[in-house]
């Protein structure tokens, strides 16, 4: 009988990370500096390689330029997300570059 591996935290991620992650962080859909705030609705637990990469989506997202990678579906999806809450607080200009 094959056991199913324990469900991954990182949020961006169904499957387990190869390598395994390390670190885990409380990623603001909305930045913070774009008017996000610390609530549950506007938060996602990721590992630090999925954060870096939404990071870098939401960033060309803003600036309107073709990302360096893709990203999978859901980093794409949260960067998105994040993106269209600073449309509509009119924070755009104000998205980080963190990526």
């Amino acid at each position: 009988m094959k056991l199913k591996p324990p469900p991954s935290l990182c949020q961006a991620a169904p499957w387990t990370h190869h390598p395994a992650a390390t670190r885990y962080v409380v990623h603001h859909i909305q930045p913070q500096t774009a008017g996000g705030l610390s609530v549950p609705a506007n938060q996602v637990t990721l590992c630090d390689n999925c954060h870096y990469t939404v990071h870098m989506l939401l960033w060309h997202l803003a600036q309107k330029t073709p990302p360096s990678a893709k990203g999978t579906r859901a980093q794409r999806k949260l960067a998105q997300q994040g993106y269209d809450a600073c449309v509509l607080a009119g924070t755009v200009h104000k998205i980080p570059n963190e990526g």
